[in-house]
């Protein structure tokens, strides 16, 4: 095939660009020009398909041990949910992974966080970069050169550069003195780096979740008897706090996103009156505030996961017919109206993001592992 001249080409990568990824997959094989162009970082990068689908994906245990099987589960996010549903190809280097959980998604990309064993019978704690809309995965190995008191990563794509990093907190007790560390690992330079210290957040910090909206990866951490949110700019790696609602019981948060909004939710513990759980539900508006969305009281909800695009909650729920079993659904807060997925796990809760399609790791090779100790002081 020979090449259009400059002008019809530009106007051909205008048009690629816009294109679903599963369609320009199958366009690398049309002709050598529009596969270089395809697998090249500055496309991959400025891939822009706003029709995207948006999935929701959900990993569970069937029974409660270790060598239980271990399930994946994709939904397509839209009118048709939850008939179009299927079991995405689980790569290999996620199956040798030990206890490995879902940690967030950002650009297409869902990271899972797990350990893999040493020859010696240690474990390593090891991150899983995995695009799966184009079935490809990169691991990280995460250092840990001293054993901290607490530590924890983070994960996000700089929305600018479709750059994916890492951000891990470790919090230590030097001579009886609380003190924290973040080190960050961009995929570009396959290095980890420690920031200045005045980059440092609080002294002490424990994490109960995070997620990623635009260039910020927001994370729910606890220090001493308060919840905190830290707001990490994944553009100019620089923290802030975000303040929490006054209001809230604080005996439990989770953190969410709905949408393109930051989500806030209250377990207020059990009510005695009535012997169910109740969950108040926040979102953070533009200006900063949270506003109250609604409020969960139903006998049925034991845990609140995420939420659809709608902004229905995806819920736990307890198995009717086993006490040792879970199930997943959905809850409908106008109606207070449950209805059941028929995905049953037993063990560890159900952990789930939701992603969009992208070219992200195209250009990287699939199932390599990136183990690089050496850290760069921060200026």
């Amino acid at each position: 095939m020979k090449m259009l001249p400059c002008l019809d080409f530009y106007i051909q990568v205008e048009i690629l660009k816009r294109l679903p990824v599963k369609s320009l997959i199958r366009f690398r094989s049309v002709c050598k020009a529009w596969k270089s162009l395809i697998d090249s970082s500055p496309f991959i990068t400025g891939h822009n398909d706003q029709s995207s689908e948006e999935h929701l994906m959900i990993k569970y245990r069937l029974g409660c041990r270790v060598e239980s099987e271990v399930k994946y589960v994709c939904y397509v996010d839209d009118d048709s949910f939850p008939q179009n549903k299927f079991a995405p190809p689980v790569p290999p280097i996620l199956v040798s992974l030990h206890q490995s959980w879902i940690i967030g998604s950002s650009c297409g990309l869902v990271c899972l966080e797990g350990s893999l064993r040493e020859p010696d019978g240690s474990y390593k704690t090891q991150m899983v970069l995995w695009n799966p809309s184009i079935r490809k995965s990169i691991a990280i190995v995460v250092p840990n050169e001293v054993r901290p008191y607490c530590d924890f990563v983070g994960f996000g794509v700089c929305p600018e550069t479709k750059d994916p990093k890492l951000v891990k907190i470790s919090s230590y007790n030097d001579h009886q003195n609380p003190c924290c560390q973040v080190m960050v690992f961009t995929l570009s330079s396959q290095e980890w780096r420690c920031l200045s210290s005045n980059q440092l957040p609080r002294k002490s910090l424990k994490n109960y979740g995070q997620t990623v909206i635009g260039r910020f990866l927001y994370q729910l951490v606890f220090e001493g008897e308060f919840y905190l949110i830290l707001s990490f700019d994944l553009s100019m790696d620089e923290f802030r706090e975000v303040p929490v609602p006054d209001g809230l019981h604080q005996s439990y948060l989770s953190i969410s996103k709905l949408r393109e909004s930051l989500v806030l939710i209250d377990h207020q513990g059990r009510d005695s009156t009535m012997d169910i759980d109740v969950f108040d539900v926040w979102m953070m508006m533009e200006d900063g505030a949270f506003t109250k969305l609604f409020t969960i009281n139903n006998a049925s909800v034991e845990m609140i996961l995420g939420f659809k695009k709608t902004g229905e909650p995806l819920v736990e729920i307890q198995s009717p017919d086993d006490v040792n079993s879970v199930l997943l659904a959905v809850y409908e807060p106008c109606l207070d109206h449950i209805k059941d997925l028929e995905i049953c796990r037993a063990g560890l809760c159900f952990s789930m993001c939701s992603y969009n399609e992208s070219l992200l790791l195209l250009d990287h090779d699939d199932g390599c592992i990136v183990s690089c100790e050496e850290l760069n002081q921060g200026k």
